[in-house]
């Protein structure tokens, strides 16, 4: 048990930009688990989580993959081809999670992370994050 204190998403948000979470922010193509959250800026309700380990190249290719199974019409033997890729890499995926969690989170308030790659950095240490 951390002596760290956590912010209860139920009842607001902090002024703070970054900040650990009661909540627990789960990713959808690797199950990794982080309470690492922030505020785009200052006065917005509403909290970003990203997945601790975006910026790998597998985690990427997975994602470009469901990206690109979603936004366009294929023939149903690819769709049904390329789900199971998917389907396989992400099993993989769940062997080289990380979990990035701080403090004692509540790990039955779970959510999914709003960001699971892109141009985003991945910050871990929370005195070093700066969104500008």
């Amino acid at each position: 048990m951390s002596d760290e204190k956590l912010v209860d998403l139920r009842h607001g948000y902090p002024e703070r930009q970054c900040f650990r979470t009661l909540q627990v922010f789960e990713c959808d193509i690797c199950k990794a688990l982080t309470n690492l959250a922030w505020r785009p800026f200052k006065g917005v309700p509403r909290v970003h989580a990203l997945c601790p380990l975006a910026e790998e190249k597998w985690h990427y290719i997975i994602r470009e993959k469901m990206e690109w199974l979603g936004e366009r019409a294929h023939p149903a033997t690819y769709a049904k081809a390329l789900r199971k890729e998917i389907k396989k890499l992400k099993k993989g995926a769940r062997k080289k999670a990380r979990n990035n969690l701080a403090g004692d989170p509540d790990l039955t308030q779970c959510r999914p992370v709003v960001k699971t790659g892109g141009s985003l950095r991945i910050f871990t240490d929370p005195s070093k994050f700066r969104l500008f």
